[in-house]
C-alpha cells in the first residue's frame, strides 16, 4: 500500500521531474534535554516576576497553576502583534513554534503568488491559445466523424480557460453556445453536472479562495487552472456521449508531443506547481505518449477513432497505467477510475487519508463516515491523543472499517523515509509537524509534559495545516464523499523558546529546499533581495533551535539571546513584510500599509473536502495569547506567546467560504465555536481589543526594523 500513497513519488519517472529536490536531510543530533522537574504554586508565590500576570478567572488561573500555562483568546489579527505588545510592555516573550510555522506560511503563500503572477499565467494563456489553435486548424481539414466531433470538444475545452483568462478566442458560431454553457455553470457555481469531454464535474469547486479573491487576474487564473485540473476525459466509459472522451486525449497528446514550445509552456506551468504541492496523479499526456507508437503508430489523427486499436489502447492502459492515489467518490458512478487531466490536481497525502476514512471506504450504505475530521490526519501522522479524541469523545470506531483504514494509513505514513518527506514543499512542510505530534518525555520542562500541552500541540499542528491546504487549494486534490542595540539599554526581560528542536531544524532544511528549488528554475536569482530574506528566515530557525538546546540543558540564554528574544515580534513583522511586499507599489514599512485588508488579517478558511450539499472548512482566527510558567536557572518567570485558533464546520458546498466571509464572521464574533478540546488550556474571555498603535510602534523599537 506505500507505493499506492507514493504515487506524487512515483511519477517522477517523467522527464520533467528527472531533478531532484533536496538532497536526503542530515541526521539530527541526539537532543539532551534535563529541565528538573517543577511546580507552580497555586498562588504564584514561586514565581519571579508574578505581578505582571493581567486578571484571569478561576478556570483560567487554575489551568496555569495545573498546566503551567494557559492561553486567552485576543482579538489581535497576527500573532506578532503579541510579541510587539510584550516589547512595549517589557512582558518576556515566549517564541512559539506557532508563529514561526505561521511566518513560513507567508513565505510560503506570498512566493506562490508572485510566482503566479509573474511566469505561471501568462504561461498558461500562451499554452491555451496555442492548444486552441492547433485544434483549430486539425478541424479545418477533412476528418472522421469520430475525430470530428472530439477536435471540436477541444475546441471548447481550450476556449474555456482562455474566456475565463479575459480573452474572447475566434472558434466557430455553431460551437460558442457549448462555451457560453460551459462559462455559465463556472460562474454560477453550480454542483455536479456534465461538462463538454461527458463526465460530471463538481463546478461548486470554482468558487475563488484562498489568495485568489485578491485580484482579479488570481480569479481568472484560479479558474482557468481549476478547468484544467478538475475536467477530465475518462479512460473508462463514463460519460454520456458517443464519442469517446479517450479520443480527445489522445489527440491533446498527439498535439503536445509535436509541438515542443507547447510542451515547454506546459512543463513552465507544472513543474514549479509540482515543487510546491507535488505531482498529479491522474493520467497526462506523458502516460498516454508511452502507448501511442506501439498501439496506433504513426500517421493521420484520425487512426485514434479505429475501434479495434481504440480497444487495444484501452487494454494497454488498464494493464499498464497507474490508478489514482486520491480515489474519489463519484456518486451513482462509484469510486473515480483511471483519468486523464490536461494538467491535473495534485497527490496530496492528507487528501488520501480523509478519502479512505470516508465512504464507502468507511461505514456502510446506512450509515456512512461522509465527512472526516482534521483530527484524522493527525491521528494517521502517530498522535495518539488524536487518535484517543476520535476513538473516546468522537466515537468514531462505531463506523464500519474506521480503525483498520486508519491502521493501514499509519503504516504506509511510517514507512515514509525523511528523502521522501522531503520530496516536495507539501510533503516538508508536513515533515515540520511529525515531532508535535509526540508526548514530550523526561527532562522537557513541566509545562510540556501534561495532556494539555498534547492538545496544544495539536492545535499548533491544524493550525499550520489548514495554512498549508489555504496556500495550496488550487492545486491539491481534495478528497470526496459524497534592528541595532544602543550602548546602555537595560537588561533585557527574560524570554524562552519553546523547546520543539526538530521543528526548527527541520523548517531551516524546509526554507534551504524553498530557496534552492526556486534558484533551480530560474525563478530566483542570488541577488534578488528574496534570496536575502530567506536567509535571514533560516538565521531565525538556526537560532531557535539552538536556543532550545541550550533551554533543554538546562543552561541559560546569553544576554544576546535575550536581547533577540525581546525584539521577536519586529523580526517576524520584518519577515513577513519582506516576502508580502513582493508587487506591491512602494515600500512598505509597517504590516497595516499592506494593500489588502484581507492579507493584513491573519484569518484565514480552505475547505478540503466535499459531500454533497456540504464540505469541511478548515478555518484559523486571531490570534490566542499563552501564558507560560518556564524555569530559567533554579527560577521560574512567567513569559507570554501567541498561538493559532482553530475552527472546524460543515458549510454548503456551492457557497465554500472565502477569506473574505470568513474574516467577517470572526470580525463580527460569530464564528462557530472552536472544537471542545482546546477548552482544557484555550479560556475566554481574553482581550477584546487589538493592540494600540503606540504598542507597536514606538522609540527605540520600531516595527518592520
Amino acid at each position: 500500500m506505500r507505493s499506492v500513497l507514493l504515487v506524487g513519488l512515483l511519477c517522477c519517472c517523467v522527464a520533467l521531474m528527472a531533478q531532484g529536490f533536496a538532497p536526503t536531510p542530515p541526521v539530527a543530533k541526539p537532543i539532551e534535554a534535563r529541565v528538573p522537574w517543577y511546580t507552580v504554586k497555586p498562588d504564584l508565590s514561586n514565581v519571579s516576576n508574578r505581578k505582571m500576570l493581567p486578571t484571569l478567572t478561576p478556570a483560567q488561573r487554575s489551568a496555569l497553576t495545573r498546566y503551567g500555562f494557559v492561553a486567552r483568546p485576543t482579538a489581535e489579527e497576527q500573532l506578532f502583534y503579541v510579541y510587539e505588545n510584550n516589547a512595549y510592555k517589557k512582558i518576556g516573550s515566549f517564541v512559539t513554534t506557532d508563529s514561526v510555522l505561521h511566518t513560513y506560511h507567508i513565505f510560503y503563500d506570498f512566493s506562490l503568488r508572485n510566482l503566479e503572477k509573474t511566469r505561471l499565467v501568462p504561461a498558461v494563456r500562451e499554452l491555451s491559445a496555442r492548444m486552441l489553435k492547433a485544434n483549430l486548424t486539425a478541424l479545418a481539414e477533412k476528418r472522421t466523424p469520430a475525430v470530428r466531433e472530439a477536435l471540436r470538444k477541444n475546441v471548447v475545452f481550450f476556449a474555456v480557460p482562455l474566456t475565463l483568462l479575459g480573452t474572447r478566442p475566434n472558434i466557430p458560431a455553431d460551437l460558442r453556445p457549448l462555451l457560453e454553457g460551459e462559462i455559465s455553470r463556472i460562474m454560477a457555481h453550480k454542483e455536479r453536472d456534465y461538462c463538454i469531454t461527458g463526465a460530471k464535474i463538481d463546478y461548486s469547486q470554482f468558487v475563488p479562495r484562498g489568495h485568489y479573491t485578491r485580484e482579479k487576474v488570481f480569479e481568472q487564473y484560479f479558474r482557468a487552472m481549476m478547468w484544467y485540473g478538475l475536467t477530465p476525459m475518462p479512460l473508462e466509459k463514463e460519460h454520456v456521449l458517443d464519442i469517446p472522451p479517450t479520443i480527445e486525449a489522445l489527440i491533446i497528446t498527439e498535439q503536445l508531443q509535436q509541438d515542443s514550445a507547447a510542451r515547454a509552456l506546459w512543463q513552465q506551468v507544472y513543474d514549479p506547481t509540482v515543487f510546491y504541492v507535488g505531482s498529479a496523479d491522474d493520467l497526462s499526456f506523458y502516460d498516454y505518449g508511452k502507448l501511442i507508437p506501439p498501439v496506433f503508430g504513426q500517421g493521420s489523427l484520425d487512426r485514434f477513432a479505429d475501434p479495434a486499436k481504440l480497444a487495444q489502447f484501452y487494454d494497454a492502459a488498464k494493464k499498464e497505467l497507474r490508478g489514482p492515489g486520491i480515489e474519489n467518490f463519484t456518486g451513482d458512478e462509484g469510486l473515480q477510475g483511471k483519468q486523464f487531466r490536461f494538467m491535473g490536481q495534485r497527490f496530496i497525502p492528507d487528501s488520501r487519508m480523509l478519502q479512505e476514512l470516508t465512504y464507502p471506504k468507511v461505514g456502510t450504505s446506512t450509515k456512512r463516515r461522509l465527512f472526516p475530521m482534521g483530527l484524522d490526519v493527525f491521528a494517521v501522522l502517530g498522535n495518539a491523543h488524536a487518535a484517543q479524541l476520535l476513538d473516546e469523545t468522537y466515537r468514531q470506531p462505531q463506523y464500519a472499517n474506521y480503525l483498520s483504514q486508519r491502521k493501514k494509513l499509519q503504516d504506509e505514513i511510517a514507512a515514509l523515509t525523511p528523502a521522501e518527506w522531503m520530496q516536495n514543499l507539501y510533503y516538508g512542510w508536513m515533515y515540520c509537524l511529525l515531532p508535535l505530534q509526540q508526548p514530550r518525555p523526561e527532562g522537557y520542562p513541566a509545562f510540556m509534559r501534561n495532556v494539555a500541552w498534547q492538545e496544544k500541540s495539536l492545535l499548533t499542528s491544524l493550525g499550520s495545516w489548514t495554512e498549508l491546504r489555504h496556500d495550496t487549494i488550487l492545486y491539491a486534490k481534495q478528497s470526496v464523499a459524497e534592528c541595532g542595540e544602543g550602548g546602555d539599554e537595560p537588561p533585557p526581560v527574560m524570554g524562552y523558546v519553546e523547546p520543539e528542536v526538530l521543528v526548527y531544524e527541520r523548517l531551516g532544511q524546509l526554507l534551504r529546499l524553498n530557496k534552492a528549488g526556486l534558484l533551480q528554475r530560474h525563478l530566483l536569482t542570488s541577488e534578488d533581495e528574496l534570496a536575502y530574506d530567506f536567509d535571514a528566515f533560516i538565521e531565525l530557525t538556526d537560532f531557535l533551535a539552538t536556543a532550545s538546546r541550550k533551554e533543554l540543558r538546562n543552561e541559560a540564554l546569553s544576554r544576546d539571546e535575550l536581547r533577540a528574544l525581546e525584539h521577536y515580534g519586529g523580526t517576524l513583522e520584518r519577515l513577513m513584510l519582506s516576502i508580502a511586499s513582493l508587487g506591491q507599489q512602494g515600500a512598505i514599512h509597517n504590516w497595516w500599509e499592506i494593500e489588502s485588508k484581507t492579507d493584513r488579517s491573519m484569518a484565514l478558511i480552505a475547505d478540503v473536502h466535499t459531500s454533497m450539499p456540504n464540505v469541511l472548512e478548515e478555518g484559523v482566527g486571531n490570534a490566542a495569547e499563552m501564558w507560560v510558567v518556564v524555569p530559567v536557572q533554579g527560577k521560574l518567570y512567567l513569559t507570554r506567546g501567541a498561538i493559532f485558533t482553530y475552527y472546524e464546520f460543515q458549510h454548503p458546498a456551492r457557497d465554500r467560504m472565502t477569506d473574505e466571509a470568513w474574516q467577517g464572521r470572526v470580525r463580527k464574533g460569530a464564528a462557530p465555536p472552536m472544537p471542545g478540546w482546546v477548552h482544557r488550556f484555550l479560556l475566554g474571555p481574553g482581550p477584546q481589543k487589538p493592540s494600540a498603535p503606540e504598542e507597536l510602534e514606538m522609540e527605540g523599537y520600531q516595527t518592520g526594523c
